[in-house]
């Protein structure tokens, strides 16, 4: 157990904590402690997401995920994300300033498909250009 607490089930207090690299009451991996493996299942979870309505698209709850790792343990971020590799998630249109592409079922028209790394809008400009490089694994 690392001791690592957090909001992560609904409630307005701490209502999680790291007992040997999960989170207790759901089984999710510790994103200080397991890094990676909390990277990972968020990653595959995007992946299997299709965008609804307004929502946040799942390339941007992938952001917020790298950004949430990053603030609790930067150097593991900065290592998982080489080992992760690229992906493609859904998006909004416009919303990143990188490559995008035509999603393959007709019916997902209004989206978009976006090839993991592409720049974090909400990250500095020094963090955004660090996460990238760490990511392509140069």
């Amino acid at each position: 157990m690392c001791g690592f607490t957090c909001r992560m089930f609904g409630a307005p207090y701490p209502d999680a904590i790291c007992i040997e690299g999960a989170l207790s009451g759901g089984g999710i991996p510790c994103p200080s402690c397991s890094t990676e493996d909390f990277l990972r299942s968020i990653q595959e979870s995007a992946a299997e997401d299709l965008p609804a309505g307004q929502g946040a698209p799942p390339a941007h709850i992938w952001e917020r995920a790298v950004l949430f790792c990053h603030g609790i343990n930067a150097r593991a971020t900065f290592e998982a994300l080489p080992r992760i590799g690229t992906f493609t998630l859904y998006d909004f249109p416009g919303r990143v300033s990188s490559p995008e592409m035509a999603p393959e079922e007709a019916d997902l028209a209004p989206f978009i498909q976006r090839t993991w790394p592409w720049p974090i809008p909400e990250a500095s400009a020094h963090l955004r250009t660090a996460l990238m490089v760490a990511a392509r694994g140069t």
